[in-house]
């Protein structure tokens, strides 16, 4: 039974072995954090195993990763040709995956060789106990168990250093100022308002018009122009002030999708023509991923762990990265992806917030993750006087999130029939809370600011303002 489990791949998986082997031939991040992180035990195949002791032998000299140098390494050993040649290791380096999510693949070496000592273990305790002391086999046990413990901890993860052992001395040196997608004009000067590299959140009501915000807010960071008139894009996106957008929605097929995006740009062109001469709008559809996770049993959290479902998600996210990495991940709605629990448990939802943190952190660009969530029955009976607990389930999504802004549904007493939406910043750890906007909706959905409130750019008509962020972009 145990060797059926061996041989079926249970305890082991032959292609993370040579994702982090090919990652260590090709990065040399990947070397690094392989050769500080791994040993020989965590590779059930032997070829995989001769492999990368050459490159710890490598690393030890401190050469650098090179296909050549692990060649001749292997040949000195005269171990070349038994693992494959340097034609298997050419084919190792071209199935690499990314350096960013090599240590996610180290850690599943570390859990599957931990899996074997313990059926190795086993099975010695179970041979061991008809003719030695108990006392002797329980101690000799609980040695092998701290050492393969040992073995299993993540270094990296766990860096505990002191500060002066920092390249910069938190405690005299002044702190890099915080990264911003979005900002706007206060008293003639920009200022933060949507920070990059945080977990935020859209709250509202169903029908006030998220998917919208969404859409819009995807297509001002694709484009690099103003988002409702008021909030521009920064240098932080490069030097056009543009960044790619994965739109994950959870309600939409495809040909939804395609009608919200559609109604935001043809919303976008009527305030600026020049969109479609300039082929910006062309330029952008190369930085927007639209996906559907409709139908799809896509929650982040499953039996109290990160489900297959995330994780294939996230390496796919890594893998179709475009070269300047990832700006923007929004999420909508969340209650797609929260599973069972984390909705209501706090101590789910915290650990929901921190899948999306580990987004932040291990996605090409470390982009902000912006999800949005629906209201609950007090806030929706309370109306656009909406706070920081307007979010529906658990309080662990609001308490983790550094970033939250409301929008709620308003009613103009002499225009009852006329749509409108408050935009209101409830949270921020970054930044100073602007002042609430009003927001108008056209007949497609489409928003835009019905009374600039003090958080307003230049005193320049909105047609100008954007048609000015194209100049400043070309």
């Amino acid at each position: 039974m145990d060797a059926a489990l061996e041989s079926r791949g249970v305890l082991h998986s032959r292609e993370s072995e040579m994702i982090v082997l090919g990652c260590m031939l090709s990065s040399t991040k990947g070397f690094k954090i392989g050769c500080e992180s791994l040993d020989d035990s965590n590779f059930y195949q032997t070829e995989h195993r001769v492999i990368f002791q050459a490159l710890k032998s490598v690393f030890q000299q401190g050469k650098p990763s090179d296909l050549h140098l692990v060649s001749e390494e292997l040949k000195r050993q005269d171990r070349l040709s038994s693992v494959g040649g340097v034609a298997y290791l050419t084919t190792l380096a071209q199935y690499a995956g990314t350096s960013s999510n090599i240590g996610e693949y180290c850690d599943e070496l570390k859990k599957y060789s931990a899996s074997r000592a313990l059926l190795h273990l086993s099975r010695k305790i179970e041979s061991s106990v008809a003719h030695e002391d108990p006392l002797a086999v329980i101690l000799e046990a609980q040695e092998q168990i701290r050492s393969i413990e040992k073995n299993r901890c993540n270094k990296e993860r766990f860096s505990i250093r002191f500060i002066d052992q920092f390249e910069n001395n938190f405690l005299v040196v002044d702190p890099p100022k915080k990264r911003m997608l979005l900002e706007y004009y206060k008293d003639g000067k920009p200022t933060g308002f949507l920070p990059k590299g945080i977990v935020a959140m859209l709250v509202g009501a169903g029908g006030v018009g998220k998917t919208h915000f969404l859409s819009q807010l995807a297509i001002s960071i694709a484009t690099g122009t103003p988002f409702l008139d008021v909030f521009t894009t920064t240098d932080q996106l490069g030097s056009t002030k543009s960044g790619s957008v994965f739109l994950g929605l959870g309600e939409n097929q495809y040909d939804d999708i395609h009608r919200v995006l559609f109604k935001s740009a043809k919303g976008l062109r009527k305030r600026s023509p020049d969109l479609l001469q300039d082929n910006i709008l062309f330029k952008a559809s190369k930085q927007i991923a639209p996906f559907s996770f409709c139908g799809q049993q896509a929650a982040f959290i499953e039996n109290g762990r990160p489900s297959v479902y995330f994780r294939e998600l996230k390496l796919r996210l890594i893998d179709g990265a475009p070269p300047q990495g990832w700006s923007l991940i929004i999420l909508d709605p969340v209650s797609r992806l929260l599973g069972a629990d984390a909705e209501i448990d706090n101590a789910a939802a915290t650990q929901f917030i921190a899948l999306l943190e580990e987004l932040t952190i291990d996605l090409p660009g470390n982009p902000t993750v912006l999800f949005a969530h629906h209201v609950n029955k007090s806030a929706l009976q309370s109306g656009s006087q909406q706070n920081q607990a307007a979010a529906r389930g658990s309080s662990a999504l609001t308490d983790g999130v550094r970033w939250q802004v409301n929008l709620s549904k308003v009613i103009d007493p002499n225009i009852p029939s006329k749509e409108m939406a408050l935009l209101k910043m409830t949270k921020s750890n970054f930044t100073a809370i602007p002042d609430e906007i009003r927001l108008k909706k056209d007949l497609e959905g489409y928003l835009e600011v019905e009374v600039q409130a003090s958080p307003a750019g230049p005193k320049e008509s909105p047609k100008r303002f954007i048609s000015k962020a194209h100049e400043e972009n070309s």
